[in-house]
């Protein structure tokens, strides 16, 4: 509920997990026992993130970088327009082609 929780829930989401977020304390408490007590479960979670690391935005940050160039442009153009601030959405960028895909 609070600014830092939804940043974590919303960088667990980015990364392709969001059977990581917990939503209260007691839920969080339940989720680090099940991952201690079932370490299959944990190693599942570990391979789903190193197979992430190639597909999800949030680990490519040559795209990261691109869109947050492209959210700094619409903002500026925005002020230099005369307008009120606003929320904007960066339209979704090509990914970018990264070394392990290259060939």
């Amino acid at each position: 509920q609070t600014p830092p929780a939804r940043n974590g829930a919303k960088l667990v989401s980015a990364i392709g997990a969001p059977e990581l977020i917990a939503y209260s304390l007691d839920e969080y408490e339940k989720k680090a026992t099940m991952y201690a007590q079932q370490p299959d479960r944990l190693a599942a979670i570990r391979a789903k993130l190193r197979e992430n690391r190639d597909t999800e935005p949030l680990f490519d940050i040559d795209r990261l970088t691109r869109d947050f160039e492209t959210a700094c442009e619409m903002m500026w153009q925005n002020y230099a327009d005369g307008n009120e601030p606003r929320v904007i959405e960066v339209p979704a960028s090509h990914p970018s082609v990264r070394p392990s895909q290259a060939k």
